[in-house]
């Protein structure tokens, strides 16, 4: 069973199996793929963080031009592989203007960091005013936490998904089938939910409320940008 976003395309490679499990019904469009190869087992919102002592909630920035501003210079971070983030940027604002854009971000003085926990943690400790690409859920459990920090999802929000799929060649088919139907059921997504994950299934909520989907203008995630990303 593979649980990656390179599920997309291994069905083209013939190495992912066709499974239309009775769960998918509870799964919006963007959540599975038209065919049956895969469902998403929860989602990451890509969403800007601020430390709240550093910066107050009519100064945090709400567009993504916002993190443009000349106060933010030296103030800010964010992960080394955003990858997702990026395609989607271009995609919402074409890539001469997406590329532009990305140029001038990266005069800001950015500290980069591999994995968006290091750099929620650096942005709750002090060091940074603002995370860029963060994950909305691990923000919400670092305040749970009382970490003085706060998050705003730019809309569309760049969503992350966690595709689920059977192996072609799986040596127990109807175990893993079984195994996939309990996964996206609504107690399997409630366990998911427990660990601060945001589920997918559109009939079960997060254990934060706030970190709903619901309500969110979210960009559809676009299966040929696992493509061009393995041709780049």
């Amino acid at each position: 069973m593979h649980h990656s976003g390179r599920v997309l395309n291994y069905s083209e490679k013939g190495l992912s199996a066709k499974y239309l499990s009775p769960q998918r019904k509870y799964y919006a469009e963007g959540f599975k793929d038209q065919e049956g190869y895969w469902t998403d087992l929860y989602v990451n919102l890509n969403v800007v963080g601020y430390n709240t002592r550093l910066v107050a909630a009519k100064e945090a920035p709400k567009a993504w031009s916002d993190l443009l501003d000349p106060r933010w210079k030296g103030k800010m971070g964010m992960d080394t592989r955003p990858f997702y983030w990026f395609a989607g940027m271009l995609k919402i604002m074409g890539e001469k203007k997406g590329l532009d854009y990305m140029e001038k971000l990266s005069q800001q003085n950015i500290t980069f960091r591999t994995g968006r926990v290091v750099t929620t943690q650096l942005m709750a400790a002090g060091e940074l005013s603002i995370g860029i690409t963060q994950h909305n859920q691990r923000v919400e459990e670092m305040k749970g936490r009382g970490a003085p920090i706060e998050w705003i999802a730019i809309e569309p929000v760049i969503a992350e998904i966690h595709p689920l799929s059977i192996s072609a060649h799986a040596p127990h088919p109807y175990t893993a089938k079984l195994f996939v139907d309990y996964l996206l059921s609504k107690e399997g997504q409630a366990i998911m939910a427990k660990f601060y994950r945001v589920p997918s299934r559109n009939d079960v909520d997060p254990v934060v409320p706030r970190l709903t989907t619901k309500g969110l203008n979210i960009l559809p995630f676009d299966s040929s940008i696992v493509d061009e990303y393995e041709n780049m």
